[in-house]
């Protein structure tokens, strides 16, 4: 047992390595941007003031307002988002008439910003969260669909017919069998779904919030110039983009196609791997 707890401290302390040092690097560099005179300091404040008002804004109870509201409005619009891109992704992969309506719609709307539709979004919802939430639905549904659409109709067709000559059909066979086989797909949906919410979470209180939230704070930083404050929450808002991504992803992955199988993780990511039997061996133990 301790071998094996000093194995995975020595896991971590490489895992942290290279993080560390680039953070260390930026910091280095800041700093020297911040004493060469090149720059108003103004504009390019020290370590040391945006690590002050950094503190500062960790004891502040508006702070933390801002940080609900942001968190509030990012949960809504993605777990809304996670129900209809799975949704719209699983019927896009299994029914076939559909997907020939709805894929061009998809591809359509696809390629378009998020942010282009804040002035429509505006008109329609006003100002306030439902502009918002509206911006996160959309950025973050069509991503989850169209990664989850792929995935289904990666599915392996022998592991279909299986589970069809035992029967299973219909919404019990999408269950059990297609969206299990297609879940390392649907969890990078997932994920790519999540940093378009957080975004559009951001860019729409930049413009439509009219009450608190960390987009909010950004804005009225930037009507007082206030750098050190601009730095220390778009620090805030990376630091929360990762703790998603290490508390809810990672153990979702971890605890789901990794456990099955289904992925193999290497030192810097998960890999996907041809494992149909693993798949098939989830769905009769989810039966």
């Amino acid at each position: 047992m301790w071998r094996s707890a000093v194995g995975r401290s020595k896991d971590l302390a490489r895992s942290l390595r290279g993080p560390l040092a680039s953070f260390v690097i930026i910091i280095v560099w800041w700093e020297l941007l911040s004493r060469s005179g090149w720059f108003n300091p103004l504009f390019i404040p020290s370590v040391g003031e945006i690590g002050s008002r950094f503190v500062e804004q960790l004891t502040s109870d508006v702070f933390w307002n801002h940080v609900y509201s942001s968190l509030v409005r990012l949960g809504i619009g993605f777990l809304l988002a996670v129900l209809a891109g799975v949704v719209l992704g699983a019927a896009m992969g299994r029914i076939r008439w559909f997907e020939e309506v709805a894929s061009p719609i998809v591809s359509l709307l696809y390629p378009i910003p998020s942010v282009a539709l804040i002035p429509l979004f505006m008109l329609w919802f006003g100002l306030g969260d439902r502009t918002t939430l509206a911006l996160v639905i959309f950025s973050s549904t069509l991503p989850i669909a169209v990664v989850t659409w792929a995935g289904i109709k990666g599915v392996d067709p022998t592991l279909i017919r299986a589970s069809e000559s035992m029967n299973v059909r219909g919404r019990h066979l999408v269950l059990r069998v297609v969206i299990p086989g297609a879940l390392p797909q649907v969890i990078t949906g997932l994920r790519l779904g999540f940093a378009q919410a957080w975004r559009a979470v951001i860019a729409g209180e930049l413009i439509a919030s009219t009450t608190a939230g960390l987009g909010l704070l950004l804005f009225t930083s930037r009507r007082f110039i206030d750098i050190p404050t601009m730095i220390s929450t778009l620090v805030v808002i990376a630091a929360l983009s990762l703790v998603f991504e290490r508390l809810l992803f990672a153990r979702l992955e971890s605890a789901t196609v990794m456990k099955w199988g289904m992925v193999k993780l290497t030192r810097h990511t998960a890999r996907v791997v041809e494992t149909p039997a693993a798949a098939g061996s989830q769905a009769g133990a989810m039966g």
